[in-house]
């Protein structure tokens, strides 16, 4: 209670000028103990001489990332455009360890992945959302969840410098993964006889 008496009193004496104090010295008095009271020119003078007083005023950019100028055209970010390859790239960047079609199953990297299987993959800082679509001996499908396009990563792919040997086909009873044995399961003793 003594506190607020104790501010209050020296702005009434300041506002009356009944401190003795000229009619400028008193008109100062009152601008520094209240600036509620202020209108007109003197407002705005006092709001002119706190803005430069306050630091933030000196900042290009105020404490919510905005222009602290009025005026000022906010630009707003621009989206960047994808590569059209990208998703290619980031699928063909994908090592196939093991492939197991019956099962709709492929290993890579040592984590398992089925059909059906959605996941994040990242290639050259980019996240891609893809999902396994197919898994087949020959290639796996996969698709970018958001933008809806597959791509058909093939398996049958060898390194550099390596061909396939034609020989192979010719093997008997080896065939390869996508084609179906035709012939018939002999079952007769004979046939038996020979595997002992």
């Amino acid at each position: 209670m003594i506190m607020s008496l104790a501010a209050v009193v020296p702005i009434a004496l300041a506002q009356d000028g009944s401190w003795g104090l000229s009619g400028e010295a008193s008109q100062a008095a009152h601008v520094m103990t209240s600036s509620r009271l202020l209108k007109g020119e003197q407002k705005s003078d006092w709001l002119r001489g706190m803005h430069d007083k306050i630091s933030i005023s000196k900042r290009p950019v105020g404490p919510f990332g905005l222009p602290q100028d009025p005026e000022a055209k906010i630009s707003k970010p621009q989206k960047k455009e994808i590569k059209k390859g990208a998703f290619l790239e980031a699928i063909a960047a994908i090592k196939i360890n093991t492939v197991m079609p019956s099962e709709g199953k492929f290993t890579s990297n040592s984590r398992e992945f089925a059909e059906g299987d959605r996941f994040p993959i990242i290639k050259n800082q980019r996240q891609f959302n893809i999902e396994v679509m197919q898994v087949d001996p020959s290639a796996i499908v996969f698709k970018n969840i958001d933008s809806g396009e597959q791509v058909r990563k093939k398996l049958d792919t060898l390194p550099d410098g390596m061909k396939k040997n034609a020989l192979l086909d010719t093997i008997p009873g080896v065939f390869p993964a996508n084609e179906k044995n035709t012939l018939p399961l002999d079952l007769d003793e004979g046939s038996a006889s020979a595997l002992r």
